[in-house]
């Protein structure tokens, strides 16, 4: 009889534990199959850098709210950083806008100096060839006899009013 009793309690414990043992893990698997999903979406995340990845919202127990609170986390980094790539590109193209408007304004600059050392040379030019008619003036007026040195100095006088007159232009130019 005890042997009896033993085996109606084995047969016993082996209906009665075979069946909590499913349920168990049934239950186990369950309960951490969201999590399990939530670690497989943050860990993808983390090895792709892709935001678009999202858990599956279980239900509206605490893990559904975790789930719903993870993906909204990951939506507005996605939004974030989308916004980011974008105010990069924007700054890129403004930055490379302005480099080309640098250069054209350079170039300008160059051909200004250019153009005023061209000016310079032209104007010293013009300042020069009156002053030697001035100075060659002069020496035939020291050499001369007493009748033409006032027409040489009405010459002197000519060149002396022409340098005069560039003088005014040039600062007339120069304002």
């Amino acid at each position: 009889a005890l042997r009896w009793v033993a085996l109606e309690l084995a047969l016993l414990g082996i209906f009665l534990g075979v069946p909590i043992v499913i349920l168990g893990r049934w239950l186990s698997r369950r309960l951490t199959a969201p999590i399990a999903d939530l670690t497989r979406v943050a860990s993808e995340i983390a090895d792709t850098d892709r935001l678009d990845a999202r858990a599956p919202v279980p239900a509206t127990d605490e893990l559904g709210s975790l789930a719903r609170s993870f993906n909204r986390m990951t939506d507005n980094l996605e939004r974030t950083t989308q916004e980011r790539e974008k105010f990069l590109r924007d700054l890129s193209a403004l930055n490379q806008s302005l480099e080309a408007k640098v250069a054209a304004r350079t170039e300008e600059l160059r051909d200004a100096v250019k153009a005023q050392r061209r000016l310079i040379g032209d104007i010293s030019h013009e300042i020069k060839s009156p002053l030697a008619r001035l100075s060659m003036a002069l020496g035939l007026a020291r050499r001369s006899s007493d009748a033409d040195r006032p027409r040489q100095f009405d010459r002197m006088e000519k060149e002396v009013e022409s340098i005069s007159a560039l003088a005014s232009e040039l600062l007339t130019l120069a304002r």
